[in-house]
């Protein structure tokens, strides 16, 4: 049994126009924007960075045709997208989990052994749980700045960089290694204070 809350068990969008949201000027076009405004283009830009493999969906689908049709055991396998598990309950015969739907009907499914995909969420390194009380804290994370040191009230001649950790304000190819390179390359030019690396010069097929 596959239990989604999405509407649809749905595939990473890997398409060319996409690939430049993983671009430097993408990423520094969004940090450009309003708060409110980088919230929608995440919402809309997930499936970017979060969805399921192409070639993973085609197989599974294959297998779920191959159980159903050409298989004597019949297909033994129960997909509910558009659903949340909102209740679980142990029982002697296994767990019964409470489920709704996304117009709101109810249903309760048994099964035996449960794994749980809730995805993840950013956490301070513990070397940094001392200086937490000292960084700027919004709902969604510290805020860097744009060679991503990170605001904090500390001296300003101390700065701490955050790499991989400004999904919020970058986009969602900060937590990819497709930039890796280019953010390190702006970060070394801010601690040296100088232009070591040239970080000019990038691209893209939008007009932004």
């Amino acid at each position: 049994m596959w239990i989604s809350h999405r509407p649809n068990f749905l595939p990473l969008d890997e398409s060319p126009f996409t690939n430049e949201l993983f671009n430097p000027i993408y990423s520094d076009y969004f940090f450009s924007l309003k708060r409110e405004q980088r919230d929608i283009l995440l919402a809309e830009q997930r499936l970017a960075s979060d969805g399921i493999s192409q070639s993973l969906l085609q197989r599974i689908y294959d297998r779920l045709y191959d159980l159903e049709f050409l298989e004597p055991a019949g297909r033994r396998v129960r997909l509910l997208p558009g659903h949340e598990v909102v209740g679980m309950q142990h029982t002697s015969a296994g767990c019964d989990l409470a489920l709704r739907d996304r117009w709101g009907t109810s249903r309760t499914v048994r099964a035996d052994v449960i794994v749980l995909g809730t995805g993840s969420s950013y956490v301070l390194p513990e070397a940094m749980q001392q200086l937490a009380k000292q960084l700027s804290w919004d709902r969604d994370g510290f805020p860097v700045r744009a060679d991503f040191s990170v605001e904090w009230d500390g001296p300003p001649e101390l700065r701490i960089y955050a790499q991989d950790a400004a999904r919020h304000m970058r986009g969602v190819a900060d937590p990819n290694l497709s930039l890796m390179a280019w953010r390190s390359a702006i970060i070394a030019n801010s601690l040296l204070g100088r232009q070591v690396y040239d970080v000019t010069g990038e691209s893209s097929v939008f007009d932004l």
